[in-house]
Parts: C-alpha cells; sequence; structure tokens
C-alpha cells in the first residue's frame, strides 16, 4: 500500500461513524470536531459553532487568521453602508458599487487587497442568506481571470448577467440526477476560461432541489478527475476547481437512518486528496462553504446578530416600507449592474411576494417572528412549554424532548427544514428555510403552523 493509501485509509478510519440519535447541530459541531481530530484544517463559522459558543468560537478563529475581528456594531453600520443608496458608492452604478464596496469590505475587515470582480452568486444568497457571495468575491481578488460554474438561478438579471461575462451557466434545478455529468460537460467545454470554483445552491433542500449522497459522490469524483489531470491543470496554469457549496442542508431528511454516513460513504474517498489524505473540498452542514484544495475546508457564515441586521435592513430599512419603484431601482441596482424593464417588473412583483409573506408570517406566529427574509427562511423564537410532549403524527409517535427532536420531527413530517440557532445565553430561535422560491414561503408556513399546533395540542409527559 502507498503511503497515500495509507494517509487516505488513516484519515477514514479516524473519523467515528455519525450518530443518529443526533440533532443536525450537534451532529455538525460533532462533524467539526471529527475533522480537526483527523487532522484536517477547518474553520467552521456555522450554526454547529455557534451552538457552543459563537462570540469565542468566531473571535478566536478570525483574529487568528485575519488579526482583526468587527464588531456587530460595526458589521451593521457597515452592511447598511454598503446598501444604502448614497452617492459614495452607487453614483458609479450597481457593478462598479458592489465592487467597490466589497473591496473596501475586503481590506478593511480581512486585510485582503486586490481587485474584486463581480461574482454572478446565486441572489437568493445575497438577500439575506448570509456573506457566502463575500467568501466568493474573496476568491476571485485573489486569482487571476477566474471564471465560476453557476446554476440557473431563474432570477433574470443574475442569469443574463452570467450569460454576458460568458460564464458557464448549469441548468440543474430540473432534478439532481445528471449533475454531475453537466459538470463534466462545462468543465471539459470551457474554451480556454479558468473556471476556479463549481457553485451549488441549497442542494439538499428538501422543497427544492434533492441531490443524493451517490449523485454527490459522483460530482466529487469528476472534479477530482480534472484536479488530478496534469495536463489539463498545466493548461490552465495549474488552478485547481474548488466546489462551493451554499446551505448544503445535510441532515436528517436524508432516507437513510444515518444521513451523515451516507454523505461520508458516498463521497469521503473523493474528498481526500490522494498526496496528502486532506480534503479537496468538504461540504459541511448548515455553512456557507468556500472550500479550496490548498486552503483545507474554509466555511464563511453570518454570526445570528449580522444576519438578523442584514436582513432587518434588506426587507424593513429599504424593502416595502418604501414604493415599488424605489425598490424596484434600489434592488437593481445592488443585484443588477446592467438591468431593464423586465428586471424592474421582477422585483416590484418580488416586492408584493415580500409583504405578503411578512403578513401570513405575521398572522401565524405573531411576536414570536423576530426575523424573516421575505422568499426563504425566517427566525422564531421558542418556548419551551413545546418540549415534553408526546407527539403522533404521520410518522409514527415520539417524544419532543428538546429542540433538536422538532427540527426532526419538522423534517420528517412536512419536509421543513429548521436550523436550530440556540444560544448558550438568551433566548432560544429556530430558523426555518421553507422553500427555494418566494412563491413557496406561505405554503412553507402554513405547514410550520400545522406542526406548532400538533406539538402544542399534545399531551406533556
Amino acid at each position: 500500500m502507498t503511503q497515500a493509501a495509507q494517509n487516505m485509509t488513516t484519515a477514514q478510519s479516524t473519523l467515528p461513524r455519525y450518530k443518529a440519535e443526533m440533532g443536525p447541530t450537534p451532529a455538525a459541531t460533532r462533524f467539526n470536531e471529527e475533522l480537526i481530530e483527523a487532522g484536517y484544517k477547518t474553520y467552521n463559522f456555522g450554526h454547529g459553532a455557534e451552538q457552543e459558543s459563537p462570540e469565542d468560537v468566531a473571535s478566536e478563529i478570525l483574529s487568528r487568521k485575519f488579526g482583526l475581528l468587527p464588531t456587530s456594531e460595526e458589521l451593521r453600520a457597515y452592511v447598511k453602508e454598503i446598501l444604502s443608496l448614497k452617492p459614495k458608492y452607487n453614483q458609479l452604478g450597481g457593478a462598479v458599487s458592489t465592487k467597490q464596496a466589497t473591496a473596501d469590505w475586503l481590506k478593511r475587515f480581512f486585510g485582503i487587497e486586490g481587485t474584486v470582480g463581480l461574482f454572478p452568486t446565486n441572489g437568493r444568497a445575497m438577500l439575506g442568506h448570509g456573506w457566502s457571495w463575500l467568501a466568493q468575491l474573496a476568491r476571485e481578488a485573489m486569482q487571476p481571470n477566474p471564471c465560476v460554474l453557476v446554476p440557473n438561478t431563474r432570477w433574470p438579471m443574475i442569469d443574463a448577467q452570467t450569460k454576458r461575462k460568458g460564464l458557464a451557466l448549469v441548468d440543474y434545478q430540473m432534478g439532481a440526477e445528471g449533475l454531475a455529468e453537466q459538470i463534466e460537460e462545462a468543465l471539459t467545454n470551457s474554451q480556454g476560461r479558468t473556471i476556479t470554483a463549481v457553485y451549488i445552491n441549497s442542494p439538499h433542500n428538501p422543497t427544492g432541489m434533492i441531490v443524493t449522497p451517490e449523485e454527490m459522490g459522483r460530482v466529487m469524483t469528476v472534479l477530482e478527475k480534472f484536479n488530478t489531470n496534469e495536463e489539463w491543470l498545466k493548461a490552465r496554469g495549474g488552478v485547481k476547481v474548488a466546489l462551493c457549496i451554499d446551505n448544503p442542508y445535510f441532515h436528517a431528511l436524508q432516507r437513510s437512518a444515518n444521513p451523515r454516513q451516507g454523505y461520508l460513504d458516498a463521497g469521503l474517498a473523493n474528498v481526500l486528496r490522494p498526496d496528502t489524505a486532506t480534503p479537496w473540498y468538504a461540504p459541511f452542514s448548515f455553512s456557507k462553504a468556500l472550500a479550496s484544495a490548498e486552503r483545507g475546508v474554509t466555511a464563511f457564515i453570518a454570526h445570528p446578530e449580522t444576519y438578523l441586521a442584514f436582513s432587518k435592513i434588506i426587507n424593513e430599512d429599504l424593502g416595502p416600507a418604501h414604493d415599488k419603484h424605489f425598490f424596484s431601482e434600489m434592488m437593481a441596482k445592488i443585484f443588477a449592474p446592467e438591468f431593464d424593464e423586465a428586471v424592474l417588473e421582477y422585483f416590484a412583483d418580488l416586492r408584493e411576494k415580500y409583504i405578503a409573506n411578512h403578513a401570513t408570517l405575521k398572522r401565524i406566529f405573531g411576536d414570536a417572528v423576530v426575523q424573516w427574509d421575505g422568499s426563504m427562511t425566517c427566525l422564531v423564537e421558542v418556548s419551551d412549554d413545546m418540549f415534553g410532549r408526546q407527539v403522533t403524527g404521520k410518522t409514527g409517535t415520539r417524544i419532543i424532548k428538546d429542540l433538536n427532536d422538532f427540527i426532526e420531527f419538522a423534517g420528517q413530517e412536512e419536509g421543513i427544514v429548521v436550523v436550530n440557532n440556540t444560544m448558550k445565553t438568551g433566548p432560544s430561535y429556530l430558523r426555518f428555510a421553507f422553500a427555494t422560491q418566494p412563491d413557496r414561503f406561505a405554503e412553507g408556513a402554513e405547514k410550520l403552523d400545522g406542526l406548532y399546533k400538533l406539538v402544542m395540542g399534545s399531551p406533556k409527559i
């Protein structure tokens, strides 16, 4: 057995088996610990780390990596500055303003200097879903002439910009099977463009596209094939292709009784680099991941404090509080540097959906709703009174002992993705991901309301 093979075998054997009885959040925490124990270099700013101590974990990692950690007040102020229509950035137009604002951010908070290209990421990720797009821009700033393989987002301004820039577009949202083949075809026919990353958004959202462990394993195999092809790498200056997974939701909704192990079995061998047994890329639960072959696993995610502030700015300070013309133009300037009437109409329609979705949430949950992003998620405060109840639903009878039990119950009963945002101090929150499109937000909220009523109407034991 070669040394590389021994390294790979050792790394796999040192990863303890995923425990099915664990909820998704502690499982994410434990998985991060397992990777570290196996010798991987990880930075997990995701929900798994937050459950332990978000301030301590994020502060320590950011300070060590970048030497500077912005306070929540600085973050809030800077986000608002970026998204405002002040002449400082927007007098130059959307594309220039976004590039300049992001370049300022990278230099100010992360010490990264360089020219920032406009990354045509999934618009939903930019609408209150964290800072994954910023991580992608950071990657662009550090590499010459990058090109990113992106999905067809169904957002007219993003897709149009993608095509104008000549980037590869993979239309995988109509079905998960065949995703690996589409990626392979795009990489094969890249025609001289240097594709530095494959960006996959929400591949395990039960209300959207489901990417099976087997298909994700095939994706990893395809990328490994290209990343180990010396002739192909030489022709593109040695730049390898990274896998960027935005909000993967790899958890208990998988049909397997052991969902974590399913992903490990399907993809771990292809994730490990043959020479050092360190990962090319590794999907993280609940992380906006930018994973590079050279730097191990890197996950950037906003702290809930930042998430709340960002969402409030988008949806309240600059959103439906203004008339549709202002809102449409503002959104277009932020997300669509070259926009037309169709884009403005799209945002005007989106604004109406946001308003309707907010009304639905308020009607169902009242003051318990402390945050919402209008299209896909909301943050709801949870009472301890819902715990300790024996609930009988479509999938059988179980006791809801804690938040993790409710998370798994929601997934099994209605296919609702729930992220546990419990903090050590203060109230408990749940962040619900209802759907991949604003049109289905109310549908998800109604399902969640039914789950709440079912649980709260069940007897205490």
